[in-house]
């Protein structure tokens, strides 16, 4: 069969397609439904009507990814959509029709029981409700007149919340031949944010075919064919040009994945790819769907992946501060326990943990036992810990010159208590950085900055409020000069940001990891991307994020399948300190601010901010006085009124609620905790003082 179109639909920045079919798309099928048994099933979504669109993870993450959302708000907020048509097959004398669609609803996220009302052609059909805080389970709700809606439970997302599928069975009454079923679904007046949500994707036949721009170790290419069958199990077969067919493929109900090698390329080239099913096995020409489109290959580039794995360090916003200590320690004894588990692990695939904070290890060395102390100390030597140098992500456009030394100085700290290497520093979701902090870096050892600004691809700029950042910088390293010229560190902004694996849970790489690889390798190509080296931020589920214990048995697994890329498991400082080596004679140098922008929180708390700004200048001037004077000044006072005043300038103000709920709990002690770092600088500041010439031991941890 002759391909529909002479001109591939693919161009060399995109390697996915679907696949339109010459024969009709089937929208009815025979399913087994839960509750319902076997019947013939009409496509349950076709088209809106009406509602909120939002981008949402659903049962099938990488093809079903936007929803028609409705709350439980004024009681106003409706979701409306069209079915497919009812087939005019269908018998006079039949007393109900099913339907089947994706959905989703809050339940552990939720702030109790909802209800909302479903509608038929405009006709109150049933009031369904959810439940909160019960394990997602399926459910099912009932009208007098046999209308019925079950809820098929399939899996939680990374708030625990339920997504699945909606089967609806629908009387007689409502149906006409030949006409599409209008539902709607609206949240009663419960004054809540809780939600139900259905997914704008439709059942019927269809396939995807993406050319993976991998490598196998026996030097194949792939071709991942992705089949959305809707009805009884039967067989996909494929073929590529007009080869005999490549592979019978056993489909079921729901999507499919398939992998089907093929010669990897030196040059451009473009191959037809058919996938078609029979009705009858016996008869080859009954067929039932039969689809062929173009698709290029193009030459597979090398890469080395490597994956900085850290927990974006949120002192606030998200969780409670008392909460994101917890987290962040319990990451690291986690972190511990799979260093050890898989210390045989090949290279590349041993488990490495970055610590983003330094906040993050005092905390942890605080409490933790001399064994476990140890423990940390020898991971970080070995390499299996890294450590940023910064204390926390500060605001450095709030910073005086002074403070921006202070920010380091606890590295300086760790590498004499205990010898530990620190070269390098990260920062993350915050765009923009004080250029005196070249200096500062340049004057503590830290020869490498790794940047993770915000990142949302879906926004004008692929973050919230980070201008050109990742436009101008993502994937572009360059050696930032210094203020005096004297001085320069490498620069390497990750091109996703430190948020591009947000939304991931733990092991969900194994399920949605290959297709997202793919495209970032499609994009670095699509680009011109020179290096061999990718740094990729590896920050799963959202900020201060868990550990993911399943990421050394993907890598060394994918190690073991593929040479081409290969994924390694970094320390950002090796990682950077290898780039150097590799590139840092061809990369540009550039020189200036990189303004900040996230600074314009301060605003919201003006005084406080001035009286620090009082506090870091007199502490300024007191260490410059003891200088003179040759006189020390109590270690341990200033110590803690530095940390204050850099806790102070941490990158989070407020809560995530601070604007919406302004009062809440959450909000209020949020704001107890950040105005305590003012009041301790107060008070610290106040109690430093230069003391009687007298022998003063360093502070210890």
């Amino acid at each position: 069969m002759e391909p529909l179109s002479e001109k591939p639909i693919f161009s060399p920045m995109r390697s996915r397609v679907l696949l339109l079919g010459l024969v009709p798309f089937t929208t009815v099928a025979q399913v087994d439904l839960p509750v319902f048994g076997k019947q013939d099933v009409i496509n349950g979504y076709a088209k809106d009507v009406e509602g909120e669109v939002l981008s949402y993870f659903s049962v099938y993450p990488e093809h079903a990814t936007t929803a028609l959302l409705t709350r439980c708000t004024d009681g106003k907020k409706a979701i409306a959509w069209e079915t497919a048509a009812v087939p005019f097959s269908e018998r006079e004398s039949t007393q109900y029709f099913y339907f089947s669609w994706i959905t989703a609803h809050n339940s552990t996220t939720s702030g109790g029981d909802r209800s909302f009302d479903l509608f038929i052609n405009d006709q109150l059909a049933l009031t369904f409700s959810t439940h909160h805080n019960i394990r997602p389970s399926s459910w099912s709700a009932a009208a007098a007149d046999s209308t019925k809606l079950v809820f098929e439970f399939s899996k939680t997302d990374r708030h625990g919340d339920a997504h699945g599928f909606a089967h609806l069975r629908v009387p007689r009454k409502y149906v006409t031949l030949g006409q599409p079923v209008k539902l709607k679904v609206v949240g009663h007046a419960q004054d809540s944010p809780d939600w139900f949500m259905t997914f704008r994707y439709t059942f019927e036949e269809k396939v995807e075919v993406e050319v993976l721009p991998f490598i196998r170790r026996d030097g194949k290419q792939e071709l991942l064919i992705t089949m959305m069958h809707f009805g009884a199990p039967n067989v996909l077969a494929v073929s590529i040009d007009d080869e005999p067919i490549r592979g019978n493929f056993k489909i079921v109900n729901g999507l499919n994945e398939f992998r089907v090698p093929i010669e990897p390329v030196t040059n451009h080239s473009v191959i037809a790819v058919r996938s078609v099913i029979t009705r009858k096995k016996e008869d080859p020409h009954s067929i039932e769907f039969d689809a062929t489109r173009t698709v290029d290959v193009l030459p597979v580039i090398h890469r080395d992946i490597h994956l900085v794995h850290h927990s974006h360090t949120d002192i606030g916003y998200s969780h409670l501060q008392a909460e994101v200590e917890t987290i962040q320690n319990n990451n690291i004894w986690k972190a511990l326990e799979l260093i050890d588990r898989t210390k045989d692990y090949p290279e590349g695939s041993r488990f490495v943990w970055n610590v983003e904070s330094l906040w993050a290890v005092e905390n942890f060395l605080g409490i933790a036992s001399e064994r476990d102390k140890q423990r940390f100390i020898a991971a970080v030597k070995s390499g299996s810990i890294a450590l940023s140098a910064n204390y926390a992500n500060i605001l450095t456009g709030l910073c005086t010159p002074e403070e921006m030394h202070w920010i380091v100085e606890y590295a300086d700290s760790l590498r004499k208590w205990y010898d530990l290497p620190i070269t390098m520093a990260m920062q993350t979701d915050i765009p923009g950085m004080s250029w005196s902090m070249v200096d500062a870096y340049a004057a503590h050892g830290i020869r490498h900055l790794s940047q993770g600004p915000n990142y949302i691809p879906d926004m004008p700029d692929g973050g919230d409020r980070i201008g050109s950042t990742l436009r101008e910088q993502g994937d572009k390293p360059y050696w930032w000069k210094g203020t005096t010229g004297k001085d320069s560190i490498l620069v390497w902004t990750a091109g996703q940001g430190y948020g591009g694996w947000h939304g991931y849970t733990a092991g969900a790489i194994k399920e949605r990891g290959t297709r997202k690889i793919a495209a970032y390798m499609n994009e670095l190509a699509a680009k011109g991307y020179p290096y061999d080296m990718v740094q990729w931020r590896y920050n799963i589920v959202s900020d201060n994020g868990p550990v993911d214990s399943t990421l050394s048995d993907f890598v060394r697994d994918w190690n073991e399948k593929y040479s081409s890329p290969r994924l390694i498991i970094a320390n950002a400082g090796t990682m950077m300190q290898e780039f150097e080596t590799k590139y840092g004679k061809d990369i540009p140098t550039w020189s200036g601010d990189f303004t900040p922008y996230w600074e314009d929180g301060a605003y919201s708390t003006a005084k406080e901010e001035g009286d620090v700004r009082v506090l870091s200048a007199r502490l300024s001037n007191l260490i410059d006085a003891a200088k003179i004077l040759g006189k020390p000044i109590d270690p341990h006072l200033l110590y803690r009124a530095k940390r204050s005043i850099v806790m102070w300038h941490e990158h989070t103000w407020g809560a995530w609620c601070s604007i919406s709920d302004p009062d809440a709990h959450f909000t209020t002690d949020q704001w107890r905790v950040k105005k305590a770092f003012a009041d301790s600088a107060g008070w610290y500041v106040f109690q430093t003082r230069i003391r009687p010439t007298r022998k003063h031991r360093s502070p210890e941890p």
